[in-house]
């Protein structure tokens, strides 16, 4: 079997004879069958990963979508005030769009639980409740929850994309977890260089006149004949 071939086909291009930067040294110490094992067993699991976040990006998706329909009515109709915080889970005495805001949120409480942990009990539901946009909360504080939720969502389709990226470059996503957490960190900003004395400076005396100071190597000024210090 042509093993040069096969890693190139999984994104290992001359992984056998060049290891990738983010190889570690044991595994060029491997043969190349064992190598190319290795880097297909990698790339798979890259690949399921990328998946697994492509099916929470779709899912998410549609949750914007929603968020987005909520943004619209609440621009049109006040929440937060006394009867929306007393009343927040019945349509009694609402108008359609507030009716509409109420089946939006039930709608979206059951689907932030995380999928396989069986049936949500009233506590849980409560809580996926208190996290989502509602009737009972201000307009401005059912906004900042939509921002941060899209957010949220923006990242996770910025991570898929360098995720991908990362894969077709290196064949793994070893490393790429690292690297993804230092993005969007401030470089460090260089040393400034001590500023300099000048070597020779102009004192003013308290009783008017001056004297000239000569910087010596200890970093103090000193008259021309060097036997007074001149104070700064």
């Amino acid at each position: 079997m042509d093993y040069d071939a096969l890693a190139k086909q999984f994104g290992a291009v001359e992984a056998v004879q060049q290891p990738q930067a983010n190889t570690p040294d044991w595994m060029s110490r491997l043969s190349p069958k064992d190598q190319v094992e290795l880097q297909m067993k990698q790339h798979e699991e890259g690949r399921k990963r990328i998946a697994e976040l492509d099916s929470s990006i779709s899912n998410e998706g549609k949750t914007v979508e929603w968020l987005k329909r909520f943004g619209a009515l609440n621009e049109n109709s006040r929440t937060g005030g006394l009867h929306e915080q007393l009343f927040s889970n019945t349509g009694l005495g609402r108008g359609a769009d507030e009716k509409e805001m109420i089946a939006i949120q039930s709608y979206l409480a059951p689907k932030m639980r995380d999928p396989g942990s069986g049936a949500s009990s009233d506590r849980d539901v409560s809580m996926y409740l208190s996290a989502l946009p509602g009737i009972d909360k201000p307009g401005n504080v059912n906004r900042d929850i939509r921002e941060n939720f899209m957010n949220q969502y923006n990242k996770a389709v910025s991570k898929r994309t360098a995720m991908e990226s990362y894969l077709y470059k290196n064949g793994t996503l070893v490393g790429f977890d690292d690297e993804w957490s230092k993005r969007g960190k401030p470089a460090a900003a260089p040393a400034q260089p001590a500023k300099s004395k000048q070597k020779v400076k102009i004192f003013k005396l308290d009783g008017g006149g001056s004297v000239q100071g000569h910087l010596r190597e200890d970093g103090f000024y000193y008259t021309k004949d060097g036997k007074q210090r001149i104070e700064e």
